[in-house]
């Protein structure tokens, strides 16, 4: 009787683990996603940028920050404009 109760456990472990495994997935994928698209927008707006700008950018994992980094390229005129955060 134990090893039933022992294998339902660890399938309900496996299967919670899998669903998390899926949103943390989508997650990292959203925010990697936002990123390439903050870079791609900065660099028609700016230009060719230095790779230190870049690493700043790389190093955001905060979705919500990298949205508001988005729309600020509409209206920044220069990359210190931008106001991003230091790496």
């Amino acid at each position: 009787m134990m090893l039933a109760y022992e294998e339902r456990g660890m399938e309900k472990g496996l299967a919670t683990g899998r669903i998390e495994g899926r949103i943390e997935g989508k997650t990292e994928g959203r925010t990697e996603g936002e990123k390439a698209i903050l870079l791609r927008l900065m660099r028609r707006r700016f230009g060719q940028m230095g790779p230190d700008v870049v690493a700043r950018v790389e190093a955001i994992t905060d979705p919500e920050l990298l949205g508001v980094l988005a729309d600020r390229v509409l209206d920044a005129h220069t990359l210190a404009d931008m106001g991003l955060p230091s790496a």
